[in-house]
Order: C-alpha cells, then sequence, then structure tokens
C-alpha cells in the first residue's frame, strides 16, 4: 500500500473529466462517488507509466494490454492492511483483467493505492458479504465482495 498526496492539478482534473462527459452535476445523488472514481482513476493512471485512460463500462484503463478497472471508495482513516478492499457485487460481470485499488481521504489531501489483483484471483479468494450483513462495527449497505488489503500486489503482474 502507498500514500499518494492529492494535488489541485489532480482534483482540477477530475472535476473537468467528468463534467465534460456529462456524468456529473450538482443535483445527481452519486455526485461525489463519480469525483473519487475520477480522482481515483488519475492515481491508478499515475501509477502506471505509460497506461491510457479508456472509461470503457467494463474498465477504465489499459496497461500493457491490461484492462484495469479501478474501484475508489472514501475514507476517513488511513487504511490499515486487514481492511477491505471490495467490489460492489453488481460491478463483478464487468469484462476487465485486473482491479485496482484506492482509498481517498475524505478531505481530498491524500490517496492511497491499496493495490492490484487480477479479476480471476479475486473471483477465487473474495468473500461474498450481502446487504445487511453485520462486519466488524458497521452492517453492509449493499452487496459486495471482498478481499483484505493485505491479500493484494503492489503492481500488476
Amino acid at each position: 500500500m502507498r500514500e499518494v498526496k492529492l494535488t489541485e492539478s489532480d482534483i482540477v482534473w477530475a472535476w473537468t473529466r467528468t463534467k465534460d462527459v456529462g456524468i456529473i452535476n450538482a443535483h445527481r445523488p452519486n455526485a461525489l462517488a463519480v469525483l473519487l472514481g475520477s480522482i481515483g482513476e488519475r492515481v491508478i493512471l499515475n501509477d502506471l507509466k505509460g497506461s491510457q485512460l479508456k472509461s470503457t463500462v467494463e474498465y477504465d484503463i489499459l496497461y500493457n494490454k491490461k484492462r484495469v478497472e479501478v474501484k475508489t471508495q472514501a475514507t476517513s482513516v488511513t487504511p490499515l492492511p486487514e481492511y477491505e478492499a471490495v467490489v460492489n457485487a453488481r460491478s463483478m460481470k464487468q469484462s476487465c483483467d485486473v482491479y485496482g485499488f484506492v482509498r481517498i481521504k475524505n478531505d481530498l489531501t491524500v490517496a492511497w493505492i491499496l493495490g492490484y489483483m487480477g479479476k480471476h484471483d479475486f473471483n477465487a479468494k473474495a468473500v461474498y458479504a450481502p446487504k445487511g450483513t453485520k462486519l466488524k462495527h458497521r452492517v453492509q449497505t449493499w452487496d459486495k465482495w471482498f478481499v483484505q488489503i493485505q491479500e493484494l500486489e503492489d503492481e500488476i503482474k
């Protein structure tokens, strides 16, 4: 897991991108989630030198002929190795080769690249938690699959 300081340029890039393609406006209920997802894509783009932003429904980035889907979550704390790297159950059918996991601090000052995992490996290792399941100290509000951050790789293999 690596910490990345977010810059004003990162935030402006993400805001401009989401606004320009018409997927964000102040009245959309998930506008913040869309913005955070774009910031996560920027973080992974910067990490994977030579990668290309594709932003398809199936994956976000192309890197060394691998289709990378970026999964981003907001956080108020520094992630720990035993925390979860999560894929929404509805997203499990996406045609990607690799997941890249990012957490972004709520104040948009820092991000953490949690790591990467091939989709095949994720599917084999992930635990399913349906909506309503209590994990640790909170009840899940949506169906998800997850592995622990410590199971992720620092780079794409």
